[in-house]
């Protein structure tokens, strides 16, 4: 919601954010540091998989097109 804001100041503006969740029936999640860390770590390692896989795709595609050459 605020990409610019610093971290460090995020938690002035959740009781706004809260209440404009319950206003507009938007689901609020909260979780603890350490789990929101393993989230992304997750994520950043699901991410890196597709994209290595695909490279190796493209990697060996690109070896079969220059043999049959």
């Amino acid at each position: 919601l605020f990409p610019m804001m610093p971290r460090h100041n995020l938690y002035k503006i959740q009781p706004d954010v809260l209440e404009l969740c319950r206003k507009y029936n938007i689901q609020y999640l909260s979780k603890p540091m350490g789990r929101a860390f393993l989230d992304i770590l997750t994520s950043l390692e699901k991410s890196g998989r597709m994209w290595r896989e695909t490279y190796e795709e493209l990697m060996d595609a690109s070896n079969t097109i220059k043999s049959n050459t």
